[in-house]
């Protein structure tokens, strides 16, 4: 089974407008987000879902990719979910918006390590009801 890790970054956040932009030691908090997400051998890929050009230009800059969603989503699980919607092949979508209440890296990176022991013993239940994995 393919996982797919989906990182909402949305630029017009009410608490923090532009929070996926501001930077921390240097970078931006996305390519934190992106940098710890890379560590997860979990994720088989890996898309910032962005409503901000900029954010999709930083993330590519950097090697990483970005998808475009609309700017109406009420949270990142909704933001996940289009994602989700355009990439049919992947049998489970690990959203990592529990990443956005925090701006510590050591956090992100226990973040990571949690999700990669979580995925790991995850057993998913097939279309025809029997485990996989």
């Amino acid at each position: 089974m393919k996982v797919l890790g989906v990182i909402p970054a949305r630029i017009g956040a009410t608490r923090f407008p532009g929070k996926p932009l501001a930077l921390l030691h240097g970078r931006a908090i996305v390519l934190h987000v992106l940098d710890r997400a890379r560590e997860c051998d979990a994720l088989d890929r890996i898309v910032v879902a962005t409503d901000s050009p900029e954010i999709a230009r930083i993330v590519t800059a950097d090697g990483g990719e970005a998808m475009s969603t609309r700017a109406d989503h009420p949270s990142g699980t909704d933001r996940a979910a289009e994602v989700s919607a355009r990439l049919p092949d992947y049998g489970a979508v690990v959203p990592m918006s529990a990443l956005r209440s925090t701006t510590r890296a050591p956090q992100l990176a226990c973040h990571v390590r949690s999700r990669s022991r979580c995925l790991s013993k995850t057993r998913v239940v097939g279309s025809n009801g029997a485990l996989e994995g």
